[in-house]
């Protein structure tokens, strides 16, 4: 008997064991360009830069007033450049946690940011291949990456918001945000059906 409660109290002690260990792991943010999703940029260590001209490519500045964009300068760890949009929760504020991490880069660096991101996050969720015609007439290959992980979705692309202006996009979204954004969808959705 007392064999058995020994064994029962160590199979116990070694389940709550993996359970915090692989609870630490869950709660672990992904941290991209030294920004980690759901942590503030002041605990990242990111200064304000102390003006918009700033020769420091490693602080940020307001991108908008009133809006939740900050926008971070060129990284001097990247061998290319690359501008980092970051939004936090409710206004530009860098005590707030970051849930949205957005790059722009030029095309040109499209592969190299497809092989930092498949050596970061491992092979994509999905991929996908479209074609459209840009403003001059040229027929212009899109092409989609998509990673789902636990803590958030990653989205990388050889066009950006606008397709014409030769420049790629990577944005990461931490899961939080993607809820929350889904929620209030659908509350509007439902007071539109509502009003309709």
């Amino acid at each position: 008997m007392k064999r058995i409660i020994v064994v029962l109290i160590f199979s116990i002690l070694m389940i709550v064991a993996v359970s915090v260990s692989s609870f630490g792991e869950e709660t672990k943010g992904v941290t991209v360009f030294d920004i980690t999703l759901g942590k503030s940029l002041t605990e990242a260590g990111v200064p304000k830069c102390k003006s918009i001209n700033s020769k420091n490519s490693d602080c940020y500045t307001v991108f908008a007033a009133g809006s939740n964009n900050c926008s971070l300068f060129i990284k001097k760890s990247l061998s290319f450049p690359v501008v980092i949009t970051v939004n936090s929760v409710g206004k530009c504020d860098p005590q707030l946690p970051v849930e949205l991490i957005e790059t722009s880069f030029y095309v040109d660096y499209y592969t190299k940011m497809m092989q930092l991101a498949t050596d970061k996050f491992g092979k994509p969720t999905m991929t996908k291949e479209s074609y459209f015609k840009n403003r001059k007439g040229a027929i212009i290959t899109k092409l989609e990456t998509f990673w789902n992980l636990k803590k958030c979705s990653i989205y990388l692309s050889n066009t950006g918001a606008y397709p014409d202006d030769n420049k790629g996009m990577l944005k990461i979204t931490y899961i939080d945000k993607l809820l929350r954004d889904a929620e209030e969808s659908r509350k509007r959705d439902k007071a539109d059906k509502d009003k309709f």
